[in-house]
């Protein structure tokens, strides 16, 4: 069974994605622009995956 992770790797790995997208730039969008769903505009820290490692 294929989990969100599993897909988020795939398709950060297919050419052309990883170079366009910015995982903390889009964090803190979705996070710390949106006042009426986040009213105090904190941003979790994690969690800290890299798509840029390797997986078996």
């Amino acid at each position: 069974m294929t989990t969100v992770p599993t897909y988020a790797r795939r398709l950060y790995e297919t050419p052309g994605i990883a170079a366009t997208y910015d995982f903390d730039e889009y964090k803190l969008h979705y996070y710390a622009s949106h006042r009426t769903i986040n009213p105090t505009g904190i941003v979790p820290a994690g969690p800290l995956v890299d798509f840029r490692t390797v997986q078996a």
